[in-house]
């Protein structure tokens, strides 16, 4: 399926979504290649499900996993979404950042988690569009994990993100609950939260952005 988002004024962004089943081959291979540069090579993620060669694969790509994703002549951008009902990084490798929460009721039924997300052409890309030092390629990832989101009646996703990652879902408005925080294995602060997923948040994105226009 294909969305095509107005991120921007004078900008329309085509965004594709992909059950692991359908998703095609050249992408898929892409993608993976594309995610062990940026998280093995470039952020030197220590993945005990990583043992060498060209591409990061895990156990949670399979059947159950659905990917959004940025696709212009090559892959730009990716996010794996699964019903945090399944397997997931937070019932497995990260599931003691859940542990840590204590008293917590926002879990349901409706809830996904969304993991290994990348840009592959931020900042080096002569199309790129940037506003409050943000891409159209993120903000358009964003929305289509909302579009997603809104239609497979998702209530939240549930994030592991970095410093970094926290500030940027901060400044395209799509703010982060968090709830637990440790270390990462570069020993990196990583925070355990939710994003709330509906209309409301999809239409104030779109707003936001399409209202303050688009640069270089």
């Amino acid at each position: 399926m294909k969305y095509s988002i107005p991120i921007f004024q004078t900008l329309k962004a085509d965004i594709y979504e992909k059950n692991y089943t359908y998703i095609e081959s050249e992408v898929f291979e892409e993608m993976l290649m594309a995610r062990k540069r940026i998280f093995i090579d470039h952020k030197k993620w220590n993945m005990d499900s990583y043992v060498g060669g060209y591409k990061e694969m895990d156990m949670y790509d399979d059947k159950d996993a659905y990917y959004i994703y940025y696709w212009k002549n090559s892959l730009i951008g990716s996010v794996r979404l699964r019903k945090s009902s399944s397997p997931t990084l937070l019932s497995g490798p990260f599931k003691y950042l859940k542990d840590m929460v204590k008293n917590n009721n926002i879990y349901d039924d409706n809830m996904w988690e969304a993991s290994r997300f990348f840009i592959v052409k931020e900042g080096y890309s002569d199309d790129v569009k940037k506003i409050h030092g943000l891409s159209h390629y993120t903000l358009s990832l964003f929305i289509g994990m909302i579009i997603f989101g809104v239609k497979n009646n998702v209530s939240y996703f549930e994030v592991v993100v970095d410093v970094l990652m926290a500030r940027v879902l901060k400044r395209a408005g799509w703010e982060l609950t968090v709830l637990s925080e440790s270390y990462g294995s570069n020993n990196d602060i990583i925070y355990y939260g939710i994003l709330d997923c509906n209309d409301a948040i999809l239409d104030d994105i779109i707003k936001k952005f399409n209202n303050l226009g688009c640069n270089q």
